[in-house]
């Protein structure tokens, strides 16, 4: 099973307008089938099933939603991403009954920390493709106690494998071969596997198609590559010889600059476009670099910044003048025709999203211009 966080795409969208779309979308019943050129060929059914949990009794959808939205806008405003829109996709020629999505959907939801007898949640399972999948929508604000759930205590996606290694072993389903935990029913506990993926050496997707494209490491991976040295070069020191100022002088060296700002720690290759240090991997985020050099964080001196800059600058020079050709394991053509094939779909998508625009626009002008000629009519 594979599973997939579908996160909130527009940061201003309303919780209620967000609620609403995304429980529409899991129980509309048939979906278009469109064919190579953005035509639409035909309707195959979609959703087979879907309930919803935790709401009124009697409800109609648009209200359960709408309640949806109201107890997550109660919750503290200092909590991020109240409402929760998770997928589980079966392998091809695997068909869940209604019953088993059901049981997947509160085994899952159970795992991480929720109590399904009060939560609010909603459950639907999708055929419209090739691999039935289940959306799950679930609030992490808890409409009768007020409490916020913590999923996975902070680790969602370890405890939502782990989860998923248990619904596969009691529903009988194929584990896949390359999931990180397998349920062991002796122990009832889901062993590791494989260790995940390190951040050090995953990229994000546009920097990624540029490397397939050209061959060439992105700014990004090299940027990682930086760290991960820097990094490996402080851990490797004794407890009591770390510091911030040597910390600073290793990132240096490796052509980086480590800051603080209001978001937490960020990295610079060129002093401009700052990455954020979560992002290029957990271990050199700043609560994790402070916990490491067992200190909180500390800007250099005045008088060493000039020494600093000067070594960065050195390094730069030197990466700028090196060639950074992409590894011939990373140059697959398995990645390469997934990620064409990725890149086709959306710039086909884009191209009728603009379509859709221009249309829009036209039908708005045509409008204002009648409704125009009429006001101003002097025969009417």
């Amino acid at each position: 099973m594979i599973l997939r966080l579908i996160k909130k795409s527009n940061s201003g969208q309303s919780e209620r307008s967000y609620a609403r779309a995304v429980m529409e979308y899991i129980a509309t019943p048939e979906a278009a089938l469109m064919d190579e050129s953005g035509h639409k060929k035909g309707i195959v059914e979609k959703c087979t099933h879907y309930a919803v949990y935790g709401c009124t009794p009697g409800l109609s959808l648009r209200y359960q939603a709408k309640e949806f939205g109201m107890i997550a806008e109660m919750a503290d405003c200092r909590a991020q991403q109240v409402l929760r829109h998770y997928v589980l996709s079966w392998p091809s020629g695997e068909h869940p009954t209604l019953g088993q999505a059901e049981e997947a959907a509160k085994l899952f939801l159970d795992g991480l920390g929720y109590d399904t007898e009060s939560a609010m949640w909603m459950v639907g399972l999708h055929v419209n493709t090739e691999h039935h999948h289940v959306h799950i929508f679930a609030n992490r604000q808890n409409p009768e106690t007020g409490a916020i759930v913590k999923e996975g205590n902070g680790w969602w996606v370890k405890e939502g494998h782990r989860v998923i290694s248990k619904i596969e072993y009691q529903q009988g389903w194929e584990t896949d071969p390359r999931s990180m935990y397998k349920w062991n029913p002796n122990t009832q506990v889901a062993e590791k596997r494989r260790n995940a993926k390190s951040k050090f050496k995953v990229v994000s997707a546009a920097p990624r198609g540029m490397e397939l494209r050209t061959g060439t490491m992105s700014e990004e991976r090299i940027i990682k590559i930086s760290v991960e040295r820097a990094f490996k070069e402080i851990s490797s020191l004794p407890e009591s010889q770390r510091s911030w100022a040597l910390a600073h002088r290793i990132f240096a060296s490796c052509g980086v600059e480590y800051i603080k700002n209001d978001k937490g720690g960020v990295i610079s290759l060129d002093g401009v476009k700052h990455y954020p240090a979560g992002k290029i991997a957990d271990e050199v985020n700043l609560p994790n670099m402070e916990r490491l050099i067992s200190s909180t964080f500390r800007k250099p001196r005045k008088r060493e910044e000039a020494e600093l800059e000067q070594i960065r600058a050195e390094r730069r020079k030197s990466l700028d003048a090196q060639a950074h050709p992409l590894p011939p394991s990373l140059m697959s053509a398995k990645h390469k025709s997934a990620y064409m094939t990725e890149y086709g779909l959306a710039r086909e998508k884009w191209r009728l999203q603009e379509q859709r625009i221009k249309h829009l626009e036209l039908t708005a002008r045509m409008q204002r211009n009648q409704n125009h000629s009429i006001r101003f009519n002097p025969y009417n």
